[in-house]
């Protein structure tokens, strides 16, 4: 039924819904009529796209990796010569092709064996692709595929990333000579890097990612390397995220960082803040510096911002916490005189 209803419906979204509702159909027959979907160009770019997803999370060592092997099998009919070994340079004219290329991309780096280990042909095919991209004779940038290969890597599940790190770090120092759109390649790079070192695949690097945070780096760069330095030293590096937006003269980047800050687990976003509940001093300067800082002139023209800011307070104990302020005295005062007090009117509530 839904093979017939794919054929004959020409809705997007309604052949979207029957390629997923494939997904949940494991076997080579799902794998093959996805693979019809993939090569036939009739189809629009995103349901062939969302077949490639779906044909790499079908593909098992149950079935003896097939949707895997569709998938290389249709990147090296389009961008390999002839010889299956050496790679065409890009050629990005065919938009609906390109997407289904990029789509083809992320996709192999999806599939993980019973260990959720990616397999070792993938790895090599995605090496191949950062190492011996050739983009010289296109008229069209190819900031956007080698981003999505960068991202692609980031998924693969192995021992030793020694390798890809070292070719991630000559990203980035290419990237300083050479920008791409909108640093796009630097932000993937940082986020990749920040992967690795939450699953303790490379050693913590919090230098590289303050350095990217500071002020003077596209604004989508810099909350890149704030949202690393949260997910891995959210507590350790608090209060020097926090003076860094103090002083900060972006005030994107100060709201979402703040966002940043308080959503980073959208799980339990009260989770990661109940350590700061206690009644320590170390906490009590927390406070204060956010206290100083939601009240200073650096705010008061960014209601975003100060909201943002008192959220946060409150999340870290300063709405329950004793005052910071010490209470107004009161000051001494005369008695008025009958004549002052004859000039004071009281109006009376009218019906």
């Amino acid at each position: 039924m839904w093979v017939n209803q794919l054929q004959k419906e020409k809705d997007v979204l309604n052949q979207i819904e029957v390629v997923r509702g494939l997904g949940f159909l494991p076997s080579e027959s799902s794998i093959k009529i996805l693979n019809s979907i993939l090569v036939d160009k009739s189809y629009y770019f995103e349901v062939r796209c969302e077949a490639a997803t779906v044909m790499a999370k079908l593909s098992s060592k149950e079935n003896n990796w097939v949707g895997l092997d569709q998938l290389f099998e249709f990147y090296k009919n389009h961008f390999y010569e002839s010889d299956r070994v050496t790679l065409k340079p890009n050629d990005f004219t065919d938009k609906s092709l390109y997407f289904a290329q990029k789509a083809v991309v992320y996709a192999i780096s999806l599939v993980q064996d019973k260990e959720k280990g990616s397999p070792s042909d993938v790895q090599e095919f995605l090496l191949k692709l950062v190492k011996k991209s050739d983009n010289s004779r296109n008229k069209y940038s190819d900031n956007f595929f080698m981003s999505v290969v960068i991202e692609a890597i980031g998924n693969m599940r192995t021992e030793t990333v020694t390798k890809i790190v070292k070719h991630l770090y000559r990203l980035l120092q290419l990237e300083k000579s050479v920008p791409s759109y909108h640093n796009i390649i630097t932000k993937t790079c940082l986020n990749v890097l920040c992967k690795f070192q939450l699953r303790r695949k490379m050693d913590l690097d919090l230098g590289l990612f303050k350095l990217y945070a500071k002020y003077g780096n596209y604004h989508s760069v810099r909350l890149a390397a704030i949202k690393a330095i949260i997910s891995l030293a959210f507590h350790d590096e608090f209060i020097s995220l926090v003076e860094m937006l103090i002083n900060d003269k972006s005030p994107k980047v100060k709201y979402k960082a703040l966002q940043l800050m308080l959503y980073s687990n959208p799980v339990n976003p009260d989770a990661q803040f109940r350590s700061f509940l206690e009644d320590t001093e170390a906490n009590k300067a927390i406070r204060f510096k956010l206290w100083r800082f939601l009240n200073s002139t650096a705010t008061s023209t960014d209601d975003r911002v100060r909201l943002s800011l008192l959220e946060l307070y409150g999340k870290v104990g300063g709405i329950n916490s004793k005052p910071l302020l010490r209470p107004r005295p009161v000051l001494p005062c005369r008695p008025l005189k009958d004549k002052e007090l004859s000039l004071i009117h009281i109006s009376e509530p009218t019906r």
